[in-house]
Formats: structure tokens, sequence, C-alpha cells
């Protein structure tokens, strides 16, 4: 592994940063999660691309590198993607604004904290909804066709992953 190798991924995983920046900035309606998701998806993708061209087109590119660059972004697009998630309406955030107003009565605190769930909560449903995993007969929810598909491959990866609380 040469220090050109690092050099080389690191510059253009600059680059589809910046790219990335870019398309957020003239994009600026890009406020739901799965569009935030979808360009996490794309600008990864993307990297990879460049990536498996890099090595391609340099022989003594090291694989190990590659592989530890595509690596750290994916962490970081994890990270990204969980701290968008936090900050665009976490529990905390809430109350920490509305009590910068001044004192309120822990009723009413509870209360608000109480709205933020009801729409998180609506919110993830109609998401769901959307993707057409849930469907909504006669009041009560279900999972479509879809919905079980995707149902049946997270239980398999939470048994290959030996969780034993699935909480």
């Amino acid at each position: 592994m040469s220090g050109g190798d690092l050099l080389l991924l690191a510059l253009l995983w600059c680059a589809g940063q910046l790219a990335l920046f870019a398309i957020l900035r003239m994009l600026h309606p890009i406020r739901n999660e799965r569009a935030i998701f979808l360009l996490h998806v794309a600008a990864f993708v993307s990297f990879a691309i460049i990536c498996a061209a890099a090595y391609v087109r340099y022989p003594g590119l090291s694989a190990t590198v590659v592989v530890g660059a595509l690596s750290l972004n994916a962490i970081y697009c994890l990270s990204f993607l969980e701290l968008w998630s936090l900050a665009e309406g976490g529990y905390s955030i809430s109350m920490l604004k509305s009590l910068k107003t001044g004192p309120k009565a822990r009723a009413l605190v509870a209360e608000e904290a109480a709205a933020i769930g009801d729409r998180k909560r609506d919110n993830r449903i109609a998401a769901l909804q959307n993707l057409g995993l849930v469907g909504k007969v006669n009041g009560t929810f279900t999972l479509t066709p879809r919905g079980q598909l995707v149902a049946s491959a997270v239980a398999l990866l939470r048994g290959l992953a030996n969780f034993r609380n699935p909480g």
C-alpha cells in the first residue's frame, strides 16, 4: 500500500463529496428521509464505480486500500444518515427548542413530546405505505406481499446475526 494509493482515493472521495454537496445545494427542497437516503446510495455507488475503475486503471492500486476506502465511505454515509435522522425531529432537540423560550409545566412538555411521537409514527407509516410494504384494509394495517418479503429478509438477517433480544 503506497501513499499514492491513499492520496488518489482520498482525492476521489473528496470530489464525490463536493459533488454531493453541490447537488444538495441545488436541490434544497430535499428534506425527506427517502430522498436523503437515495442520494447517499447514489453517492456510494458512484464512489464504488470510481474505485473499481481506478483499481482497473492503476494495476498497482491495492485491493485492501480500495475496500478500506469503500468501508470508510459506507461508515460515513451511515453516520450522516443517523445524525440527520436524529437531528430531523428528535425529542431532545424539540424539547430544547421549546424550553428555549422559557420554563414550561411538565404536563405541557409531555404533551409536546407525545405530539412529536405521533407525528413520527404517522410519517413512518406513510413512508411504509409509499414503499408498498404496508397496506390498510378496513382501518387495519397489514403487510403487503412486498412487506412480507422484506420482513422475512430482516428476520433472516437477525437470525444470522444471532440477535437474542430483538427489542
